[in-house]
């Protein structure tokens, strides 16, 4: 049985349940973005340890919770939530022991020719890795940056308040770096 199999089988057994889910709107009632890390860690953790439920926020997730100071998919996503779903605050939450401060472009770029990307894409992610995966340094740094980055965004109002927390993982204890303004 393959992943995916196991995945449609689990879906076809929760939907036999009840669950009593409420019809919820696509726009956050909270009216909060959350912007955090891809870590598999913090499902489960990090809404219900910010006293965030189903429907509340609109989340988004990246590696090591990275925002350029460029137009990009994150921030695109955040002129989104914000303009279109009427979130009026942000959230960028880091985490402790994060796998993105373990890595390094050399890593990323040599597991990617070994997978068979070809030259020219190699080549072109080493002028774009570097900038961020290198500069990871730790996760108040990367949280103070990512809040800086979205704050100097041409895209998001000025009026819109940016939060930097960082959460531990083990415990949800979460640890105030930026307080919005």
């Amino acid at each position: 049985m393959t992943l995916l199999d196991e995945i449609v089988q689990a879906n076809e057994e929760y939907l036999k349940g009840e669950h009593n889910l409420p019809s919820l709107a696509g726009k956050p009632s909270r009216k909060i973005i959350i912007l955090t890390c891809i870590d598999c860690r913090l499902p489960e953790l990090l809404e219900p340890a910010m006293g965030i439920k189903r429907g509340e926020a609109n989340v988004i997730k990246t590696a090591g919770n990275y925002v350029s100071s460029e137009l990009n998919d994150t921030i695109r996503s955040l002129m989104i939530g914000v303009y279109e779903l009427g979130a009026t605050e942000i959230f960028v939450v880091g985490h402790h022991n994060c796998g993105v401060a373990a890595s390094t472009s050399d890593s990323v770029l040599e597991k990617m020719e070994r997978a068979g990307i070809t030259p020219e894409r190699i080549a072109e992610m080493k002028r774009e890795l570097p900038e961020w995966l290198d500069t990871y340094t730790s996760p108040v740094t990367n949280v103070e940056l990512a809040v800086k980055n979205i704050k100097n965004s041409p895209f998001i109002p000025n009026e819109i308040p940016v939060h930097g927390l960082v959460i531990d993982p083990d415990t949800g204890k979460l640890d105030l770096i930026v307080k919005g303004y």
